[in-house]
């Protein structure tokens, strides 16, 4: 089962810092319940209206899978997350903020994604991603616990006029901000 979800995960692109969690249905017909965040803090209309249709593709190409996808707001994810580990009712996958997985990880709510990342190297798709660290990041107790699908990209904000009354140099380009 373990395998089937961690290939729906794939399927689905729900490649989020997502993983699958351990699941303990022995049902016949698997049923996923995905999470993903939605709404001003998560993501766009557009982009939940996007997993739907993904959603209905992956369905009528695999029909004995049956997926109830549940958008949560991005305040909420975090309680939502906890409460299925204290009732022991995590989702099957989810997508979530960077630092989520390797969290369920370490209270043992995580299958290792290992398999995902094997493949991408496999056939390329490792290779594409722009930045390696958002992959690598994922990586603890020699395991991959998340696979990345977006890279949020931060500028960082200073006070020129501040660091100048302390007599620092503001940095002019990145190696001169690495040495500060």
């Amino acid at each position: 089962m373990q395998a089937e979800l961690r290939s729906v995960a794939a399927k689905l692109s729900l490649r989020a810092s997502a993983g699958c969690a351990r699941s303990r249905r022995t049902a016949s017909t698997p049923r996923v319940r995905p999470i993903s965040r939605s709404g001003r803090c998560g993501s766009t209309r557009r982009a939940v209206g996007r997993l739907r249709g993904i959603i209905e593709a992956f369905q009528r190409e695999n029909p004995t899978i049956r997926i109830t996808h549940e958008p949560v707001s991005g305040n909420l994810v975090y309680p939502k997350f906890m409460t299925a580990i204290r009732g022991q009712t995590m989702p099957d996958i989810a997508e979530a903020y960077s630092y989520h997985p390797l969290q369920f990880a370490a209270v043992n709510q995580m299958e290792p994604m290992d398999d995902i990342i094997a493949e991408w190297q496999a056939n390329g798709q490792l290779a594409n991603i722009f930045n390696e660290f958002a992959y690598r990041k994922f990586f603890w107790h020699d395991h991959y616990w998340g696979v990345p699908y977006n890279l949020d990209i931060r500028a960082i904000y200073y006070r020129k006029d501040l660091l100048e009354a302390k007599g620092i140099q503001p940095p002019t380009n990145w190696t001169s901000s690495r040495r500060r």
